[in-house]
């Protein structure tokens, strides 16, 4: 959980426990409203890849060395590191991040927003983005608008900007709204459940869904030009291979 030095080295670490310390939670949820987790053990995750790229980076200095050494991988260390932007703007700039729900600290209008029948996601990463969502509103002005001009602006205007986009969007149909701004080349999509992501043609396409023997799951996202990544068979079940491994 914490590493194998330091004040906390013996203590027990746990995902949940981690997403507190490590400056997540304090991040995730309304302005208003208390620090809420990541809906996924994501520390445990995150630390399960950089432990995997560590055993690789120490394996290919071994063939340089000749020489093997311990790999030492933390929960709150990962945790901490995949702060990314918001602890570069603590460390660089002294800034205090806060929780500011579904929208993003330093890009403007990238977010959640309404529909006439409930939620998507618009995410303008940049000013020509922004003026095609306004076209595809309706609603040029605002393109247009000095204090709306560069993305710095919308983000130091945004309490102003964002509502004015709040009143346009909910009167569209979600499916719509999707549509019309894809068209128009603006990163919009809808806020799926899990099954939905699960059936989303995209991931059929991918062939990310897999059932080796009939048992349903998710192959590695990764893919690779020339390997088969697929799987044959499925995990085995509780207690099988025990004899066959203790008879050899």
């Amino acid at each position: 959980g914490f590493g194998q030095d330091g004040p906390r080295a013996r203590q027990p670490g746990y995902d949940f426990l981690i997403q507190g310390m490590c400056g997540i939670m304090d991040l995730t949820g309304e302005p208003d409203g208390p620090p809420q987790k990541v809906g996924v053990a994501w520390i445990d995750i995150f630390a399960g890849l950089y432990g995997a790229i560590s055993v690789q980076a120490a394996l290919a200095e071994r063939a340089r060395s000749g020489l093997g050494q311990r790999v030492d991988v933390s929960l709150l260390e990962c945790g901490v590191a995949v702060l990314a932007n918001q602890a570069a703007a603590h460390l660089l700039g002294g800034a205090s991040p806060t929780r500011l729900g579904n929208a993003h600290p330093s890009i403007v209008p990238y977010q959640v927003f309404p529909a006439a029948d409930g939620h998507l996601v618009i995410a303008c990463g940049n000013d020509r983005q922004f003026a095609a969502l306004c076209r595809t509103l309706g609603a040029e002005d605002l393109a247009r608008r000095q204090d709306f001009a560069t993305n710095p602006d919308r983000v130091r205007n945004r309490g102003d900007l964002v509502p004015m986009l709040e009143a346009i969007t909910r009167r569209w149909p979600k499916a719509d709204l999707i549509a019309a701004l894809e068209e128009a080349g603006v990163p919009a999509g809808p806020i799926n459940s899990v099954a939905e992501a699960l059936s989303d043609p995209q991931i059929g396409a991918r062939g990310l869904r897999i059932a080796p023997e009939g048992l349903p799951g998710l192959r590695s996202p990764v893919a690779f030009s020339r390997s088969d990544l697929s799987l044959g068979r499925a995990a085995p079940a509780l207690g099988n291979g025990v004899w066959s491994f203790r008879e050899t």
